[in-house]
């Protein structure tokens, strides 16, 4: 049995890297694929809007990925976990309307509503924010991704902290919560039929 992958912080210089690893991991899946049908620009808008989180996060959270760089989570620890005013223009957030068509900005902005609504009404006080979690296609199922979720588990774990993410894969359920996590609460983003599972690990110990 091969030993598990080995967690580090990920560096500045392998951010683009990481970036493409995340896009990757998200060019085929909901909401993207509904929002937009055409996959160059779909890949485009994932490549930027993971270099922001990713920067975001390096700002004011945590990157972290394997030794090989296969697979990529972006955390927003205690206190941090809201998107301030000021930290969206830090970050670049602010300029999606540029990169962005104003049809396809307006469909994300309606999930990331709904998500938030989610987060506001069953995070715990006290958590730390799974903002995303990607491995790259052809090294899915080696348990990076695993690896990647047990690392900030015990973190958060030591900070006597909850974990909280919202996923939009149905296959994803099972697999958060093969790592302690439950079902908090479900959504479903109008006119797209995408639904948005709420899920929290209670704090008490990694799995």
């Amino acid at each position: 049995m091969s030993e598990p992958p080995e967690i580090v912080e990920l560096k500045a210089a392998q951010r683009e890297k990481a970036v493409n690893v995340l896009t990757e991991a998200f060019l085929q899946s909901p909401p993207y694929t509904a929002f937009i049908p055409k996959e160059e620009k779909r890949r485009a808008l994932l490549l930027w809007l993971h270099k922001k989180m990713v920067e975001y996060c390096a700002l004011y959270g945590e990157v972290i990925t394997d030794r090989s760089l296969k697979g990529v989570a972006c955390w927003l620890p205690p206190g941090n976990t809201n998107l301030t005013p000021w930290r969206i223009i830090r970050s670049g957030f602010y300029t999606m309307p540029l990169h962005v068509e104003w049809e396809t900005c307006r469909r994300l902005l309606s999930e990331a509503t709904i998500a938030n609504k989610l987060r506001v009404e069953n995070a715990p006080k006290l958590h730390s924010y799974l903002w995303v979690l990607g491995v790259s296609p052809d090294s899915q199922g080696r348990g990076i991704g695993r690896e990647l979720v047990r690392a900030m588990l015990e973190k958060a774990s030591s900070q006597c902290a909850a974990c909280y993410l919202e996923t939009e894969k149905e296959e994803n359920v099972s697999f958060y919560e093969s790592l302690g996590f439950r079902v908090a609460a479900q959504d479903v983003v109008p006119n797209f039929d995408i639904h948005i599972w709420a899920m929290v690990k209670e704090s008490g110990g990694a799995q």
